[in-house]
């Protein structure tokens, strides 16, 4: 993820409960052959108390939620044990941590108790999106929604912006109401066991939502299937891309193009192998790279911002800064600050600071130091003064700017250089 995303930990307690009781149920399930309200009673009982009276009641009252239940008891016993061991040890491992390999389900060639058992599972997310859990299933015994989990999530995690994409807020709010898209990071059609895991279940935007559907981040690649210490995850991931990398960026056909994430001297995961096979399964179940590229929106909105701030700070302290670029270089380093302080608070700040980045790296210090006497940059910033035809104190101004900014030709392109060493 590009920014750190941290998971409630109300919001984790409930949906941990919702995790163990569905495969405490699909356990009974497992053992009987014929399901009845008052056997699941007393299946529960030992664990859930007076509870389990409750929760089978809310079972058995839609014919709905038992149908599938009852489905996935038409197996046999030990096919449906062997189904099930493996996806309970997997949702439970993944409550503590993230390790291993995890079964995939294939719809194509289960049967059709197999079906049941995966639509049991995924019923559970169901209810918890469209209406609300019943308060028997918690042990605080208070009622359970979305929209509980969302409040405390936006709540947590502060930032409006989408912490996949950074190109927009992930939500919207409508009175009281919440209203974003929950991505199943590992898609439920091929996870049943994690359609209601609170580890499983992020908040992002729309576009991100709806270019990922059911891609699989543990999918095959060359070298075979992923498992989960070879992926970037939500909540596990710390520090997030945006602070644990560096964006490398370039010119292409007039336009900045973003090529991807690069590891610093430390990066996350096993060294830098690791680090850029996480990157690209997050490039492909979400292309955000490709995004940006194809509209360009981070750099039209850098110039917006840089034109706004030079256009108000040079005319105040060129002339206090000895008409050197060390005035220019400093009014960038500042709004370079300021960008990497707005990451998860502004769109597009994470391109933007990187973009920044590049053209101070790689067209002012080499001019400032002498290395080169060429800059598309400082260019563009010439004609954004151009301001002839203005009035005289204004055509004046403009000179003395473009005189400053004509730094090939300019007398204290040492001097400058100079000070920035030191």
């Amino acid at each position: 993820m590009l920014h750190s995303a941290y998971l409630p930990p109300s919001a984790e307690q409930h949906l941990r409960e919702v995790v163990l009781l569905q495969f405490s149920l699909l356990r009974y399930a497992s053992h009987e052959s014929t399901l009845t309200e008052t056997g699941c009673e007393a299946f529960l009982l030992r664990r859930y108390g007076q509870r389990s009276k409750e929760i089978a009641r809310w079972l058995w009252r839609g014919s709905t939620r038992h149908a599938a239940l009852e489905g996935f008891a038409g197996g046999t016993r030990a096919d449906k044990l062997l189904w099930l061991r493996p996806r309970r040890r997997e949702a439970l491992q993944f409550l503590k941590t993230a390790r291993g390999d995890v079964t995939p389900f294939d719809e194509k060639g289960a049967s059709d108790w197999q079906k049941n058992g995966a639509e049991f599972l995924r019923m559970f997310y169901i209810e918890f999106r469209r209406n609300t859990i019943p308060g028997c299933f918690f042990s605080d015994a208070k009622n359970y929604s979305s929209q509980d989990f969302l409040r405390e999530f936006v709540a947590t995690n502060g930032g409006p912006i989408c912490f996949v994409c950074d190109e927009g807020p992930y939500y919207t709010q409508d009175r009281n109401k919440i209203q974003t898209e929950l991505d199943h990071f590992l898609p439920e059609s091929l996870y049943p066991q994690f359609s209601c895991h609170p580890y499983n279940l992020l908040p992002v935007c729309h576009f991100c939502n709806l270019r990922k559907l059911h891609r699989d981040p543990l999918g095959s690649t060359g070298s075979g299937r992923l498992c989960l210490t070879d992926i970037f995850l939500p909540y596990r991931t710390v520090p997030a891309l945006a602070n644990a990398a560096f964006l490398s960026v370039g010119r292409g056909a007039g336009q900045f193009v973003v090529r991807g994430f690069e590891p610093n001297a430390s990066p996350v995961g096993s060294g830098v192998s690791g680090f850029v096979q996480r990157s690209e399964v997050i490039e492909r179940l979400y292309a955000v790279f490709e995004r940006w590229n194809s509209h360009h929106r981070a750099a039209e909105e850098l110039f917006r911002r840089l034109k706004k701030v030079l256009e108000q700070v040079f005319p105040k302290k060129y002339e206090t800064e000895h008409q050197t670029p060390l005035g220019l270089l400093n009014v960038l380093d500042q709004q370079l600050s300021e960008y990497r302080r707005e990451f998860g608070q502004q769109a597009h700040a994470v391109a933007m600071t990187w973009i920044l980045a590049h053209l101070i790296e790689y067209e002012l210090l080499p001019v400032v130091s002498g290395s080169q006497t060429e800059s598309l940059f400082l260019d563009e910033l010439k004609e954004w003064f151009d301001i002839s035809d203005r009035n005289t104190r204004a055509q004046r101004d403009g000179q003395e700017l473009r005189e400053i900014l004509r730094l090939r030709d300019s007398s204290d392109s040492a001097p400058a250089s100079a000070e920035i060493k030191d």
